[in-house]
């Protein structure tokens, strides 16, 4: 397929190029790095890139599985603390981009969904160095290892955006407080109706109700956002619904949808046929990750002012 696409563009031009690698993929990544559009293709997603990299997911998801398997990893409670500060810097390095920190040709390394895949080589690489650490001095660093891998950059990162200055903090304030407000408000209710339904006490474990509190944060930014500063959805469902709705807040509702059902399916309805913890783990990982790095990136990039 690669061959065939790269002799495409040299022979057909007009139909692969423009038509399809620059109309769907090359040229939203571009467009958004240079902050225009560009020959009529902006920064936003569309149908065709959003189910391609929704499938290149699947299978990284599927090959991360292999080897997470392989490197026998526990995806728990210390491994996702291990990897928080990676999701947190790509956010941060998104904003940074948003406000000019990075000239070309690097800028496009820092562009959605090419850093997330770039901070994921990373994250692998330092997962295999660490195993072979392990192996060497019989000392179980791996997590720690991970973790400070992603502390260190995170926080130059953090003390370089701060000299812009926080612009807006009240809305981060909103943000933060919405998000705070309905997640405790969720956790309460599943709580009191648990004692009706026990099915549902998965609903208040800690791992899921962080899950709430990502998509939460994501609706909460897109809501202010969208709302009371003039920004625009870049997805192609979200920014649909908005414009039916004529509001972000939409975006509630449908995030709280999304949750529940994912924690239905994995810890209520296939939990005996799912024992694979692992499995489990990576795939709340990956919709924590889903929910929390646009949410993170809005709310700072509200709050910055780009």
């Amino acid at each position: 397929p690669v061959t065939g696409l790269f002799l495409g563009c040299i022979f057909w031009k007009n139909l692969f190029w423009d038509n399809f690698l620059w109309k769907y993929y090359c040229g939203t990544i571009v467009s958004d790095a240079e902050n225009r559009t560009i020959n009529g293709i902006g920064p936003e997603y569309n149908i065709v890139n959003t189910l391609t990299y929704g499938v290149i997911l699947a299978i990284s998801l599927f090959l991360i599985y292999r080897l997470l398997r392989k490197l026998n990893i526990t995806v728990g409670y210390r491994f996702f603390i291990s990897i928080s500060p990676f999701i947190m810097l790509g956010s941060v390095l998104r904003v940074m981009e948003d406000a000019g920190f990075f000239g070309k040709p690097f800028v496009y390394l820092f562009i959605s969904p090419l850093i997330f895949v770039f901070l994921g080589l990373i994250v692998l690489l330092i997962l295999l160095l660490g195993d072979v650490a392990e192996k060497r001095f019989e000392k179980k660093i791996r997590n720690k290892t991970l973790f400070f891998s992603g502390i260190i950059p995170l926080s130059v990162c953090i003390g370089l955006l701060s000299f812009r200055g926080l612009q807006r903090p009240d809305a981060v304030l909103l943000i933060l407080g919405t998000t705070f407000l309905l997640t405790i408000t969720v956790f309460s209710v599943f709580r009191t109706v648990k004692n009706i339904y026990p099915k549902l006490s998965a609903y208040i474990l800690g791992s899921n109700v962080l899950l709430f509190f990502a998509h939460f944060l994501d609706a909460s930014a897109t809501f202010v956002g969208t709302d009371f500063y003039s920004y625009t959805e870049k997805h192609p469902l979200p920014a649909f619904l908005i414009k039916l709705s004529g509001t972000g807040a939409v975006m509630f509702p449908l995030k709280f949808i999304l949750i529940f059902l994912v924690i239905y399916v994995l810890d209520i309805t296939y939990k005996k046929e799912i024992k694979d913890k692992t499995l489990t783990g990576l795939l709340k990982i990956c919709v924590f990750i889903l929910g929390l790095a646009p949410g993170i990136r809005d709310m700072l990039r509200i709050g910055v002012g780009v």
